[in-house]
């Protein structure tokens, strides 16, 4: 880890003046000034307020093969820190296409008092508006300082959702195709007692499974017994109840993915089905928001 020195910015010191402090961190360095390339990888930069000043400290964010977050799992940083901040390189691609579109830099910062900045550069150049900053990085730094992750949880059905898509292509790949009551009946709840195995049942189905679902209590089992395979019990202590419904969640295929699954092992009509299912429950909840 390494440690500079620098005066305190003036005015309020949130995530946005940490931001314009460490943003020459996504600069190379000038090969005119005889500097060195830069040896900055992905890091981690805690940002230590002390009376004459602000400490800067910058290590190597531990590579992770789960994702980039998962390096964060386990920090804590320290009482005096006024920030907390990610410093990543990497190639940056198309949300929907995946094409690769060039280099990018991004610097993310929550501060103590829970506000984030960002400043993402692609090849050079900096991003106007890179959208909402969110994503289980977030989260993370939100635990390093010992903050609660920002937001609400996933909705619960979404949770059942996913158990039932990665049911799907458990069924799809060791067994084939399976028709729309085979789908039906791999419901984590099923439909109501009489109901025909229709959309609309299976849709209300998954809006009820979520109504007794608690990720805190989850949280806390997880606790209690076996963890998830990908995550030490450590690790679940150190995520409050939000982050770990996200990691889950994440952890489990889309609907989208276990139709494609589906219409690969032959399964056209429940695939359709599946979709439609999908697209209802997330159209309920969003009526619901």
């Amino acid at each position: 880890m390494s440690t500079s020195t620098h005066p305190r910015p003036s005015g309020r010191l949130d995530s946005g003046a940490v931001a314009s402090l460490l943003v020459p961190l996504l600069d190379d360095p000038d090969p005119d000034q005889g500097c060195e390339p830069s040896p900055l990888g992905n890091c981690v930069i805690g940002v230590d307020e002390q009376p004459d000043g602000l400490d800067v400290h910058l290590a190597p964010l531990p590579h992770d093969e789960r994702c980039g977050a998962a390096g964060f799992f386990g920090m804590r940083g320290g009482s005096s820190w006024c920030a907390v901040a990610s410093l990543t390189r990497g190639r940056g691609r198309h949300p929907d296409t995946l094409e690769v579109l060039g280099e990018v830099r991004s610097l993310i910062v929550v501060g103590r008092d829970a506000t984030v900045a960002s400043v993402v550069r692609l090849d050079g150049e900096e991003v106007a508006d890179p959208g909402p900053v969110e994503g289980l990085v977030v989260d993370a730094l939100h635990r390093v300082l010992g903050l609660p992750s920002p937001g609400e949880p996933p909705a619960a059905p979404l949770f059942a959702l996913a158990v039932w898509a990665q049911l799907l292509v458990l069924h799809a790949v060791e067994h084939g195709p399976l028709s729309w009551d085979d789908a039906v009946a791999l419901l984590p709840e099923p439909p109501r007692a009489g109901a025909p195995s229709s959309v609309e049942a299976v849709v209300d189905a998954v809006l009820r499974s979520g109504e007794d679902l608690c990720w805190d209590r989850l949280r806390r089992r997880a606790l209690a017994g076996p963890p998830p395979s990908d995550l030490s019990r450590g690790e679940v202590r150190w995520m409050d109840a939000t982050m770990y419904a996200r990691w889950v969640l994440g952890s489990l295929p889309d609907a989208a993915l276990a139709c494609d699954v589906l219409r690969g092992h032959g399964s056209t009509r429940a695939a359709a089905a599946v979709t439609a299912v999908a697209d209802r429950v997330r159209a309920a909840l969003s009526t619901d928001a």
